[in-house]
């Protein structure tokens, strides 16, 4: 039995149209992205799972990195285009193989909210797959909570979370953009 195979039939209610599924995807990668750039330092990705947090990307994420054409970064969540980035490129490409005759590919939901993200992954990786995983918005953000109360960052009931967003969220957005080493907890665990 492939390792595909394996967490296709561990995923929850999954079955062959899960395997399926994820073969598709794999293979469909790897035939529409040209080998990455390779450097004497690390080969840069080939595709981003870019989110939403909470919606399937840690299981789409180690799902892909079992087909046999598809390498993961070292680790899941390298956060380069979003919390790492004044680390620099060299730092980033270190989070990959250096040599390889696969796909590279990261996955880092949090690109998908930090406005930053998105000019800065055009910048380095122009020809770059962006896969987004999205589920239902009220689903998701209700997950998010459990997840943040789990972390111990969320104390307010889910009303009290959703009514005080607006407020913990003023002005960030415009504070990320306007400086590249602001970093917003709120922003990034509360949105």
């Amino acid at each position: 039995m492939s390792g595909l195979t394996r967490f296709a039939r561990s995923v929850r209610g999954a079955g062959e149209p899960a395997l399926r599924a994820l073969r598709q995807v794999a293979d469909e990668l790897h035939c529409l992205v040209a080998p990455g750039r390779r450097s004497a330092v690390g080969a840069l990705p080939d595709a981003l799972v870019i989110g939403a947090q909470r919606c399937g990307t840690t299981s789409l994420y180690h799902g892909l990195a079992q087909h046999p054409g598809v390498a993961r970064a070292k680790k899941k969540e390298v956060h380069y285009f979003d919390l790492n980035y004044h680390r620099g490129l060299t730092w980033y490409q270190k989070q990959f193989e250096r040599r390889r005759a696969k796909l590279n590919f990261e996955a880092s939901p949090y690109y998908i909210f930090h406005p930053k993200a998105p000019e800065r992954v055009a910048a380095a990786l122009p020809d770059a797959k962006i896969i987004v995983i999205l589920r239902d918005p009220v689903a998701r953000a209700y997950s998010h909570y459990w997840h943040e109360r789990r972390l111990g960052h969320e104390t307010l009931s889910f009303a009290d979370a959703i009514e005080a967003e607006a407020e913990r969220l003023a002005g960030e957005s415009r504070k990320l953009l306007e400086d590249d080493g602001y970093y917003s907890f709120n922003h990034q665990h509360f949105s």
